[in-house]
């Protein structure tokens, strides 16, 4: 038995409603109030940016991936590369909330620029990020492997 208020999440056929929903999430939860925020360190500049800047825009990307994804489900090369898409791309969303949710911030707040300084368990958390990074290209990669697979199929 079908039920009738979640017919339009027929994840069988169409699992990118998934990018949807996480849109919808990702956008409810970037107007949580939060004292949060990320550090960024780019050369010699600094930036520093609430956790709820990073959730607006990870939501309008992941829209932007599912209006793609509407547009072209007619003539994608397969399910199992858009589950693979959906997959790794989720999975790397995921680290990246918990990391910037449980970052460990520094001990004690250093009075100058030049006093930061790395601390120990810094190493584990730029080996994530890096991990999800690949991760994301890959599952990009992926993703337009199965739109252009799909397009050579269609002129054949």
């Amino acid at each position: 038995m079908q039920n009738k208020y979640l017919t339009f999440l027929n994840l069988e056929k169409r699992p990118f409603e998934i990018f949807a929903l996480m849109a919808v999430l990702f956008f409810i939860v970037s107007f949580v109030p939060s004292s949060k925020s990320v550090d960024i360190n780019l050369l010699d500049t600094y930036y520093i940016v609430s956790i709820n800047g990073i959730f607006k825009p990870l939501a309008m990307c992941l829209l932007a991936i599912w209006l793609i994804y509407i547009f072209t489900n007619g003539m994608l090369l397969s399910l199992q590369l858009t589950w693979a898409h959906i997959i790794m791309s989720t999975l790397a969303l995921v680290i990246l909330v918990v990391a910037i949710t449980f970052n460990i911030p520094y001990s004690t707040p250093p009075t100058r620029y030049y006093a930061f300084v790395e601390p120990e368990n810094a190493k584990n958390w730029k080996f994530m990020y890096a991990g999800m990074v690949i991760m994301l290209v890959i599952a990009q990669l992926i993703f337009l492997v199965n739109i252009l697979g799909g397009l050579f199929k269609r002129i054949k």
